[in-house]
């Protein structure tokens, strides 16, 4: 199989940020949701590290709305599934709606960024470095 671009971003999406659900790789990667599910069958044939598990969240997480069920979607993870599917995901659309913001660049966005102190590890959900009007901004 030949890789194409947009494989190897999902990649490198999937070992950084651990896991993405289908409508996370469509907004992110440009897909319907029938070439989303058929690219990420091959990519699963082809690497063992891509798996798949269906989620089925107790609240829609990705609206307002949190009496209404977001419908059960397919989730894929690089290696091992994570204890905190939810968490991740969480993490996985603010880093969408980030982008899609115009206002400022993100520069950079590093998962589980370790700040290491005199005698213990903080690790926090997310490191982010954005530039705003010609200023860099550092985020935890």
């Amino acid at each position: 199989m030949r890789l194409t671009n947009r494989d190897r971003q999902i990649i490198e999406f999937l070992k950084e940020f651990r896991v993405a659900s289908t409508s996370d790789l469509m907004e992110l990667f440009g897909f319907n949701q029938p070439n989303c599910n058929r690219r990420m069958k091959i990519l699963m044939e082809e690497f063992a590290d891509i798996k798949k598990m269906e989620y089925n969240p107790k609240y829609n997480f990705y609206s307002n709305d949190y009496k209404k069920k977001k419908k059960n979607e397919n989730v894929y993870y690089w290696k091992r599934k994570s204890k905190s599917v939810e968490h991740d995901l969480l993490i996985n659309k603010f880093y969408i709606e980030l982008l899609k913001d115009n206002s400022y660049e993100v520069k950079e966005f590093k998962r589980e960024y370790r700040i290491t102190l005199e005698d213990f590890t903080v690790i926090a959900d997310a490191y982010i470095l954005i530039e705003y009007k010609g200023k860099e901004y550092e985020y935890l």
